[in-house]
Formats: structure tokens, sequence, C-alpha cells
């Protein structure tokens, strides 16, 4: 069972750019590790590609204070990333201080870059 709901809205290109928008956040029988950091990874078979993004306060996805910061977009630069199929995956760090372990779910969305 994933521990994270998550919608990936729309992605684009734009002048060499890709822009990822969309939200995560852990389901509610996680809510024990509240999540503090976002992250793509952009991963195929030879290698991974760690994107932090930029987050957005999404009252519309979930109305709790302690996970408003749900939304993301990322910037891409397609000139740092060698040619390839990528698979979009997410990862969400806990802000539990012992382990502070890093949940993870593989979307469906790829990227030709």
């Amino acid at each position: 069972m994933e521990d994270i709901l998550y919608m990936i809205e729309s992605v684009e290109e734009k002048e060499g750019f890709l822009l990822v928008e969309g939200w995560a956040y852990l389901k509610p029988e996680s809510m024990q590790m509240e999540s503090e950091n976002i992250y793509l990874y952009l991963v195929n078979e030879e290698q991974q590609w760690i994107c932090r993004p930029y987050f957005e306060r999404r009252f519309d996805i979930i109305d709790d204070t302690r996970k408003a910061d749900c939304g993301f977009f990322a910037v891409i630069d397609k000139m740092e990333i060698p040619v390839g199929t990528y698979r979009i995956e997410i990862g969400i760090k806990s802000r539990l201080k012992q382990t502070r372990p890093i949940l993870y779910v593989s979307t469906d969305r790829e990227l030709e870059i």
C-alpha cells in the first residue's frame, strides 16, 4: 500500500526547460510522519536525477495547515540531464528526528529528454 497520495497535474516544455506541477502528501494513516520535504526523481535503468521543487500552498487539495504545502512545481533544465526516457518518482522526507526516512512512490508519468 502506498503511503503517499499524489497527482502530477502538468508537464510542459518551454524554451529548453521542463515544468512539472502537482501535489503530494502522506495519507492520514501516515500522519505520524509529518512531511518535511518533497523531492522529484527522474529515474531510468541507468541513472537517477534528483530535483527539489518549489512549494505551493494548496488548500484546495487538503484543508490542514500542517499539510497545506503539498503543492509543488519544478523547473528542470533539459541540458543538465542526459538524453533518455525517465519515469517520475516522488519522495517525501519525514520530520522524524531519529531516522528521517524518505517514503517513495513511483508514478506512471514519463519524460522524454
